[in-house]
């Protein structure tokens, strides 16, 4: 928009035909119309009006579309933040929802409590009066309410704490942590006299923040696996699935395709499917490091997947292998080096190439036909370990800069079919296997360079059919966290070691032997697939 009139110098009322270009002159005094030229005689120079006219509005023009791009460029910006605060809002939300269930759950058991107290059996009453000798009935089952009550605050506590740690500096997420803390701190003398009421204006003192630690500590450690949801259906067997170092990606097989997943505290969001292989997925490794991935097929292929942007994979050319599909495969630790293995009893040992996303075989191990359903490296990576089929435990011995030969068999007592097992050091490993009656998970150990097992240390599983045991899924140990996953037909079984002695701190049964799992490398998440529900099944593990 320009000014509506435009006069000349001397206000001539006449049209505009001429500008001087004289930085001394003001406004309309530039102006001049046929009159006014008559009598103009500067030597300044002058511009055409048109001329003069078209070359602002085109100075105007780009000033114009310049400002649009950064103002586009800026809008496009808040628009991605407005969005990212719309789903943070909507997370806060949903954080509030679970704690405030949480609550709602709590209560509910300390009021159960309650209830259960108003019925009574005479004869299990009487016969605590007898055996505590307690004929006045002064003080039974004090000590039992009190156990009952400190246990269900400290697991309720444990759980809602985590959530308010993400409120961690709003004043109200302090004045919960207090009330928390006083819970899980209550002592007899709570019952008789040590009433304390809380309201929005007053609350007790803050107490120290590594008291709700130790409490904690002091208390059997305990592992949970909570459902957070199984709603994502997939008709088709996944095999096999992982996870991304930072737990935010997860990929996973349907028959011959990948598929590429969002994973955000719980909740999968579909990305895209990655089509190569012309047979069945049957095993994946992610990377550690970066971001790559490996997978192994039954159409005799393996190939690497490298990310060349947020959503861009890239597939490596198909890698041939001595066996008819992969049963199973391990990285090293500075993923140089890839070990594979699957039926006829041959191990394959590739080099990484990353900047090159390729793949090179160098070693090949050969012991026996038998199928190979598990390989696991200890923590100095000198000794490889492989079980399968024919009973076989075999020690692979390394000779040379990545090197291997055949060591010896670790004799066993079950005869029975190995199909996981994991290095927990280098000089133990667990072993799953199965007989015609049990399961067991045996645990062997290194003396005077022989591994044996100790089994005095054996741990027999649930037995919940006849068929054959399956491979995949692999051992998952987080040696931070000192945490086992173990997979036995119906089962999944979570391990931990206190004191030399491995116990089973919690198990979940996918009713069927066709069930598939991985956690995130920080094992706070676990997600399964089982043939059951057909559906993918995310779990929070809780430590406590």
């Amino acid at each position: 928009m320009i000014e509506q009139q435009l006069e000349c110098a001397y206000k001539h009322k006449q049209p505009i035909v001429s500008v001087v270009l004289d930085a001394k002159l003001q406004q309309n005094e530039r102006l001049l119309c046929i009159e006014c030229m008559e009598q103009y005689s500067s030597q300044t120079r002058t511009m055409g009006f048109k001329i003069a006219m078209q070359t602002i509005l085109d100075n105007q023009r780009q000033k114009r579309e310049q400002y649009e791009i950064v103002i586009n460029q800026n809008l496009k910006l808040l628009n991605t933040f407005q969005q990212i605060a719309i789903d943070l809002k909507s997370k806060v939300n949903k954080e509030i929802d679970s704690i405030l269930n949480v609550i709602k759950f709590w209560m509910e058991d300390l009021n159960k409590i309650n209830s259960d107290m108003v019925t009574f059996s005479f004869h299990k009453e009487l016969e605590k009066i007898i055996t505590q000798k307690q004929e006045d009935g002064k003080g039974i089952g004090t000590q039992e309410i009190i156990n009952s009550i400190y246990k269900i605050n400290n697991e309720w506590s444990v759980k809602i704490n985590r959530k308010l740690g993400q409120f961690s500096h709003f004043e109200e997420q302090k004045k919960c942590e207090t009330i928390l803390n006083d819970l899980i701190q209550q002592k007899d003398e709570n019952l008789e006299s040590e009433i304390v009421f809380y309201d929005e204006k007053s609350i007790s003192s803050i107490f120290k923040s590594n008291r709700r630690t130790q409490s904690i500590q002091n208390q059997k450690q305990s592992i949970k696996l909570i459902l957070k949801d199984d709603q994502i259906k997939q008709y088709d067997t996944c095999y096999s699935m992982a996870f991304n170092v930072k737990g935010s990606i997860m990929v996973s097989s349907c028959l011959l395709t990948i598929k590429v997943w969002h994973f955000n505290q719980g909740s999968l969001k579909f990305i895209q499917n990655l089509q190569s292989h012309r047979d069945i997925v049957t095993c994946l490794a992610f990377s550690k490091k970066n971001m790559f991935f490996i997978s192994g097929s039954c159409d005799k292929t393996i190939r690497l997947w490298k990310c060349s942007n947020q959503h861009e994979w890239k597939s490596s050319n198909p890698y041939q292998i001595e066996t008819d599909f992969v049963q199973c495969m391990i990285m090293n630790k500075n993923e140089t080096l890839l070990f594979s293995a699957g039926n006829k009893g041959s191990i394959t040992i590739w080099r990484i190439n990353l900047d090159y996303n390729s793949l090179a075989p160098f070693q090949n191990l050969h012991f026996n036909s038998s199928n190979i359903y598990s390989i696991s490296l200890n923590e100095q990576e000198n000794i490889l370990i492989s079980s399968g089929q024919n009973q076989s435990i075999l020690i692979w011995e390394k000779v040379s800069e990545d090197k291997f030969k055949f060591k010896h068999a670790v004799k066993q007592t079950l005869n029975a079919d190995g199909y996981h097992l994991k290095f927990l050091t280098d000089d133990k490993f667990i072993w799953v296997a199965q007989t015609f009656d049990n399961n067991f998970i045996c645990i062997y150990e290194k003396r005077n360079g022989i591994f044996s097992e100790s089994i005095e240390k054996r741990i027999t599983l649930k037995k919940t059919s006849n068929v054959d045991g399956l491979g995949l899924a692999p051992i998952i140990y987080n040696k931070e966290k000192n945490v086992v996953f173990v997979r036995s037909q119906n089962h999944l079984y979570i391990l931990k070691e206190l004191n030399g002695c491995i116990s089973i701190e919690d198990q979940y049964d996918f009713m069927t032997e066709h069930n598939y799992f991985a956690t995130t490398d920080d094992c706070q998440y676990l997600v399964a697939w089982d043939l059951k529900k057909k559906a993918y099944s995310s779990f929070e593990i809780l430590y406590y």
